[in-house]
């Protein structure tokens, strides 16, 4: 059983339940609450998280078929904002990493081993002529069933 999605739903979780978070990201379109998706909703205002993409790796302990197994993954988690200067982006990556990185966050189906920011690096885009940044940050998450 892939662990990809359950991941990315513990993660959405993890960020679209912490209000701190929240302050820092405009309301959404789709229900009102905190800017965190996974699927942006159209004219989504800016600042939001995305989480994105992931990338799965399996390893096994040896055990029997089906014991023992266990799952690398990395996720990518995007940050959008059109605030001129890398200020308000950071500002979000800084409570992002607060949240996640090393954090215990309860993944249905397997115990976790742990979470980790891999890598995180700030572009600067043009999204609709508009110049935008978009932080893009990758976490790595062991899993074992």
């Amino acid at each position: 059983m892939s662990a990809l999605r359950l991941i990315q739903t513990a993660l959405y979780g993890k960020l679209h339940g912490d209000a701190t978070l929240g302050a820092l990201l405009a309301p959404s379109r789709r229900d009102g609450g905190f800017g965190v998706f996974n699927d942006v909703p159209d004219e989504q205002p800016y600042p939001y998280v995305q989480i994105g993409s992931g990338r799965e790796l399996p390893w096994h302990t040896m055990g029997t078929a089906t014991d023992g197994i266990g799952w690398n993954d990395s996720v990518t988690v995007h940050i959008w904002s059109r605030y001129q200067g890398d200020v308000e982006a950071l500002a979000i990556l800084t409570r992002v990493v607060g949240l996640l990185n090393f954090a215990s966050i309860p993944v249905t189906g397997f115990a976790t081993q742990f979470i980790s920011l891999e890598e995180a690096r700030v572009l600067v885009e043009q999204v609709e002529k508009v110049e935008t940044r978009h932080v893009s940050a990758v976490f790595r998450m062991q899993v074992h069933q």
